[in-house]
């Protein structure tokens, strides 16, 4: 199933704060927030990062640089989206948000790794963005399982049944013809389908990294139940 890519001239991005409107009692960051609005395009990449905002006055008014934006930190409210659904058709908030910057400075790698899945996303040489999070995960999650991978969903029983009952579900509900009759990485994860944001976990992360793997800025998704 595609998610498109192009963007109409004069489409608008938005305009700050970069948070969603909050429900009552629950107190955000106040604007301005001093995160980066990177230009959103998909087709050229960024040729290099773009610069840092001037400091503001006054003290500890900048996060630490590995501080997530608001609306993709899972320990606050972040959006969800089901990640069945492509980000831009899940997501109303996503025109607005898509070109922030994750980070206060921009990255232009990061591993996202998760619990519910064993699949790590690698985002390189580009200035990570809140829809490239989004619609990374969204593509990772709709690449066939291969053989190899299906012989140890086998190994499991119970992860067998509900991979093969997230797959017909999906085929029954899926309106796009050219999607292949196969076992996806997203029936991998039967009903814990909600992009819940990202996280920090430097002990899970050490615990599931590949040995003699270059190090670079890794977070966790969180996953959470439909």
């Amino acid at each position: 199933m595609g998610c498109p890519h192009d963007r109409q001239p004069g489409q608008s991005q938005g305009q700050w704060p970069p948070v969603p409107s909050p429900p009552r009692n629950v107190v955000y960051l106040p604007a301005p927030y001093p995160w980066l609005r990177v230009p959103y395009t998909y087709s050229v990449p960024l040729p290099a990062p773009a610069p840092a905002p001037a400091p503001m006055a006054g003290p500890s008014t900048r996060p630490p640089r590995d501080a997530l934006h608001p609306c993709i930190d899972a320990r606050g409210v972040p959006l969800l989206f089901d990640a069945r659904e492509c980000p831009r058709r899940a997501l109303p908030e996503h025109a607005r948000f898509a070109g922030w910057s994750v980070f206060p400075e921009p990255v232009r790698d990061l591993r996202l790794v998760a619990r519910a899945f064993p699949w790590p996303i690698e985002i390189r040489n580009e200035v990570v963005v809140c829809s490239t999070v989004w619609e990374r995960v969204y593509a990772s999650l709709r690449t066939p399982v291969t053989e190899a991978e299906w012989a140890l969903v086998c190994a499991d029983p119970a992860r067998k049944r509900t991979v093969e009952r997230a797959m017909r579900r999906r085929i029954e509900r899926d309106a796009d013809p050219v999607e292949q009759v196969v076992p996806l990485r997203i029936d991998y994860l039967g009903d814990e389908t909600m992009f819940m944001g990202l996280e920090k976990d430097e002990d899970f992360v050490e615990s599931v990294l590949l040995p003699g793997k270059r190090k670079v800025e890794t977070f966790v998704i969180k996953m959470g139940r439909r």
